[in-house]
């Protein structure tokens, strides 16, 4: 029996159906890695159990990822899906964040997330503190070129060393 070319291509756009429709079942939106592996002969779990169409397993006991059989007219696959490795640039605050991960969840909430506690919030100097916000040197060298702080010589100096100096120029 032969087939027509249109009986052909209806058939190769029904595999590929058939495998979108699988992929869309299978989504999420945490990042993930997913490759598809071809099975030499049935899928098997990790303890030698056949697998059938669309069944979902860990590679091991209590790991975090998962592995579906899938199988076509082409043979069997097992695709593999794992979690995404955060780098340690992608933190951005190291000191209230963390990478946390949950092997009690299953994939994919089980991967690691960053998590950041609440920040303190910040806190603003009382008007009343008498303090440099400069560097010594730096309050010391504009202390020196503006003839010990004086109004009137460089407007430009003293608003620096108003604000920055108040402990060095005795502005408080």
């Amino acid at each position: 029996m032969t087939m027509a070319w249109h009986d052909r291509s209806c058939l190769i756009i029904w595999i590929y159906s058939v495998f979108l429709i699988h992929d869309v079942k299978c989504a999420t939106n945490q990042s993930r890695i997913v490759s598809k592996v071809k099975a030499t002969g049935d899928c098997l779990d990790g303890s030698n159990n056949v697998m059938n169409d669309g069944d979902n397993w860990p590679s091991a006991t209590g790991a975090c990822d998962n592995n579906i059989c899938f199988i076509v007219f082409s043979g069997k696959f097992i695709v593999q899906e794992r979690c995404r490795p955060l780098e340690p640039t992608e933190n951005p605050d190291t000191t209230n964040c963390q990478l946390v991960e949950d092997n009690s969840k299953s994939f994919p909430e089980c991967c690691s997330k960053l998590e950041c506690s609440e920040r303190s919030p910040l806190t603003t100097l009382s008007p009343s503190v008498c303090l440099d916000l400069a560097a010594t040197f730096a309050c010391e060298f504009w202390r020196n070129e503006t003839f010990g702080c004086q109004t009137g010589i460089n407007d430009v100096f003293y608003n620096y060393t108003r604000d920055y100096c108040r402990k060095t120029c005795g502005h408080c």
